[in-house]
């Protein structure tokens, strides 16, 4: 039977000789050059889940908008780079307010590299904000940045794109599904940042570290058989 192993407030980790933290938001910090790294933000999708008449929290998603740039105020940062489906489907007034924000931080150099959500909106939004970038994939310090996981390669890469989660053992039969972070030799996969994105559940292996986002903590898991 494979069973996890937890280590409570562990968001702190050493990756490709670099060091990085978890944000409680899920987001990626990398301290030594002052960039955050986030995927799969899906700005948009309450208005678009709204005009098919399904009501999402869409005041849940606006608040997760000015939480962010409140983020890259306080944090100093240098650079973000969003690694894909930033937006979930055309124009909406959330994503006008997302852009609206960025446009004043110019001291902030802001790289999207495009996702499979973004595709049909890129060429329209944010091309007139000289520090917002559009990039199929970037090389980062010898790290590819791209939006969904690389098959058949040993080079380390940073992607999001699956919304990955785990079920987290509660007792009594009980289980929580929450959204998490995976890390393996090559690999580090980012949760999903928006909040309206759904998870995608992982089956739990011995060759993966989790980063579980719970209750504004982010727990280390690894999984061993008994």
């Amino acid at each position: 039977m494979i069973i996890p192993q937890f280590e409570s407030d562990s968001p702190q980790f050493s990756w490709q000789d670099q060091h990085w933290e978890w944000l409680p938001n899920r987001s990626l910090w990398h301290p030594d050059s002052g960039s955050l790294f986030l995927s799969d933000f899906h700005l948009g999708k309450a208005e678009a889940f709204q005009r098919a008449g399904i009501n999402l929290p869409q005041k849940k998603s606006q608040g997760q908008i000015d939480g962010f740039f409140a983020l890259l105020q306080e944090k100093k940062i240098k650079e973000v780079f969003i690694l894909g489906d930033l937006l979930h489907g055309p124009t909406t007034l959330e994503t006008q307010h997302f852009l609206s924000l960025l446009q004043s931080l110019n001291h902030i150099h802001f790289h999207w590299i495009l996702g499979n959500h973004d595709a049909h909106s890129a060429h329209r939004f944010g091309q007139d904000i000289a520090h917002f970038k559009q990039a199929k994939n970037l090389n980062w310090n010898g790290i590819l940045l791209c939006h969904e996981p690389q098959e058949c390669t040993d080079a380390p890469y940073i992607c999001g794109h699956i919304h990955p989660g785990i079920y987290l053992p509660l007792g009594a039969k009980q289980r929580a599904r929450v959204a998490c972070g995976m890390l393996s030799k090559n690999q580090l996969v980012l949760p999903a940042f928006g909040s309206l994105t759904g998870l995608h559940i992982q089956k739990p292996s011995t060759g993966i570290t989790y980063y579980i986002f719970e209750a504004n903590q982010v727990l280390k898991c690894g999984f061993k058989y008994s």
